[in-house]
């Protein structure tokens, strides 16, 4: 394994987690594991890509809220989150739960962290644009399925 896949390898998101694809509509990523679709990457509508297992890892449950509506995502503690007014992205494990981090809006209202829970075991999956890992791609998909 490279440096890189070993780097790419830690962002990962919870089997629920919801992906927006071109042929399945929104579906838990987990149903599409070892399938290439095409996803919303935040720079391309769609871009091919391969729903791969990134194995038992630490994950943490992100609660977003946004009027009234509240949406859990399990990411792994290096997964990157785009939030507004950030030159740079946001480790899991560095986002604030006091309302102030707020993710960037692909459409429609934006969500804020409410809560960041606690570790534990879970398997995640990424999304693989060509040789490496897009987690830009990845971050497009929660910006679209979720906004």
């Amino acid at each position: 394994m490279t440096y890189e896949d070993q780097i790419l390898s830690r962002y990962g998101l919870g089997p629920g987690t919801k992906v927006q694809t071109r042929e399945h509509g929104l579906q838990p990523i987990r149903s599409m594991v070892g399938q290439t679709v095409n996803i919303f990457d935040s720079t391309s509508w769609w871009t091919k890509a391969d729903i791969v297992t990134r194995g038992l890892q630490m994950v943490r449950k992100v609660k977003l809220t946004r009027r009234g509506a509240t949406v859990y995502i399990s990411a792994t503690n290096a997964y990157p989150w785009l939030i507004e007014g950030n030159e740079h992205l946001v480790r899991t494990d560095d986002l604030k739960v006091d309302g102030t981090d707020v993710l960037v809006k692909a459409r429609g209202d934006s969500w804020s962290v409410s809560d960041v829970s606690f570790e534990f075991p879970e398997m995640v999956y990424g999304v693989q644009v060509g040789a490496e890992c897009s987690f830009y791609g990845a971050l497009g998909v929660l910006l679209y399925a979720y906004n």
